[in-house]
Order: structure tokens, then sequence, then C-alpha cells
């Protein structure tokens, strides 16, 4: 990785606070390169709990607290300095401060959402200007605010969510799920704004929107395709 005005760096080892890494972990390096974020899936509970490492040292600087919210899906600010997390309810959150260890905030989904039935279905993702979480559900997507978690707005989906990202400049979020659909809410008013669905009807995740907001990439890991749209 080369970093703007510095020479290619050489790999450092992330050191884990829980030994020996075992399972399948995931990673997220936050977007000012500053932190990395060691997670496992939700369904890997009891590998490990997820952990915060300085990316330039691979020192671990934060772990998920040893109380009675276990983390399950979790996400990490654009400068590093909060954890996002959904407990294994599927229905509350809470954020952390990295720096400090500090409990910021706490929130449930029925704060926001307009039916109690509402469940997460997929990784929390703050946005690239730090303000808001915003968290795919089984009836659409939520949005909080990022270190508060104060509700700010909810977005109705015809299907489950399973990826979410935020258009740069904008108040929308694209999501995408169950039936390769897409949708496009402005979570200023949680109004949905367009639908559409990809050629191959298998869900779609990690949804990801361009840095000019011009495209969306989502995955579908079932057939291993990515699928392309015009935001």
């Amino acid at each position: 990785i080369r970093r703007a005005g510095r020479p290619a760096a050489s790999g450092v080892p992330v050191r884990s606070p829980i030994g020996t890494l075992e399972g399948d972990p995931g990673f997220q390096l936050s977007a000012d390169g500053s932190a990395v974020l060691v997670y496992w899936s939700a369904d890997g509970l009891g590998l490990g709990a997820p952990f915060v490492a300085d990316a330039a040292t691979g020192e671990p600087i934060w772990e998920a607290p040893a109380e009675e919210f276990v983390p399950t899906y979790v996400a990490l600010s654009a400068d590093g300095g909060v954890v996002a997390a959904v407990d294994r309810t599927y229905r509350r959150l809470a954020a952390w401060d990295v720096r400090t260890g500090e409990r910021l905030a706490g929130a449930a989904l029925a704060d926001v959402a307009p039916d109690r039935g509402a469940g997460v279905s997929g990784r929390p993702v703050f946005s690239g200007d730090g303000r808001f979480l915003d968290v795919p559900t089984n009836l659409g997507v939520a949005r909080f605010g990022a270190t508060d978690l104060r509700p700010v707005a909810f977005g109705p989906a015809s299907q489950n969510v399973q990826g979410v990202d935020a258009v740069p400049g904008t108040t929308h979020v694209i999501g995408a799920g169950v039936g390769g659909r897409i949708w496009r809410w402005d979570m200023h008013t949680g109004e949905l704004l367009v639908q559409g669905r990809s050629r191959d009807s298998s869900s779609l995740t990690n949804v990801a929107v361009s840095p000019d907001g011009s495209l969306v990439a989502g995955y579908h890991p079932f057939s291993a395709q990515l699928a392309l749209f015009d935001a």
C-alpha cells in the first residue's frame, strides 16, 4: 500500500490480543489508513471478539469489552476512531471510542424502524463524512448518528437488505439484497427514490458506491459475480 507522499511500506503484522486468529476473520482498514478492524462473520460467534489495531505498528488499541453486549456485525469509522456493533439479538447497537475504550452510546432498531419486527441483516457502514451509521435490515435501511446513535430516518424496502453504502456529497444511501434487488433512498426523509434489479436473481451483498457517486457495485456471493449499476 502506498500512502500519498510516502514510499510503500513493508507489511506490518497485526498482533491479536486473543492469540492465534482462528476461523476466517474479516478485515476493514479505516479510510484514512490509521487503523484496521479485525472481525468474524455473524455466524462465527465464539471464535473471538472483534478488535482494532494500529495500522502503523500492528498493536491492538481496542478490543470488544467482555460484557452482556456480544458483538456480531461490526464497522469502523473512516478516521479509525469509532467502532459500531450489532449485538446477537440483531436488534441493538452500540458505539465505542477506539482510543479511550469509552462506550459512547447504545440504540435499538425500534428507535427508528416503523416495525418492531426489524432485525439487522448485514454489516453497518459509516458514511464517508463520518456523520452517520447506516444499518441494513430485513425491512429496509436504518440511519443513526455516528457517535450518539440518535435515530435519523428509516428507508423501507420490499426485501431483505444485505449491504448498504452512502452516496458521497448527498443524503442518499444505496442498498442491495435478496433477489438481486437494489434501492436508493433519501435518508433525510427515508423516501425510496428508485429501485432496480440485477440480471442475476441471487442475493447481492458488499455494496460500494464510486467516489463520484455515479456507479454502484454489488457482489453476488452465490454465483461469484460482480454487478455494476448506474447509480
